[in-house]
């Protein structure tokens, strides 16, 4: 399963208080992934889920992931506009 999960994947939680959110995964660590949106679950706090809690999509996205590696910074805001702007259909994911 671990093979499949990506730093920058929108997730949904498949269990817990935030079941069916939309979320993305900041950090893995062995069996469980850390997740944000940046509103409800901030980046400087993220959710330790098990990978098996979590419903995984095919969309990753690149500018977190690329900012998560080389060490910037990434605002709560930008994390939940990315997430809102895809679900609503007007952004492009590479």
């Amino acid at each position: 399963m671990i093979d499949k999960v990506k730093i920058g994947q929108l997730v949904y939680s498949k269990a817990g208080r935030d079941k069916t959110k939309p979320l993305v995964i900041i950090e893995i660590e062995d069996e469980y992934a850390f997740v944000a949106d940046g509103k409800y679950r901030k980046i400087d706090a993220p959710k330790r889920k098990k990978l098996k809690h979590l419903q995984f999509t095919n969309t990753n996205f690149a500018t977190i992931r690329s900012k998560i590696f080389e060490g910037e910074l990434i605002t709560n805001k930008f994390l939940w506009h990315t997430i809102d702007e895809y679900l609503k259909g007007g952004l492009y994911v590479g």
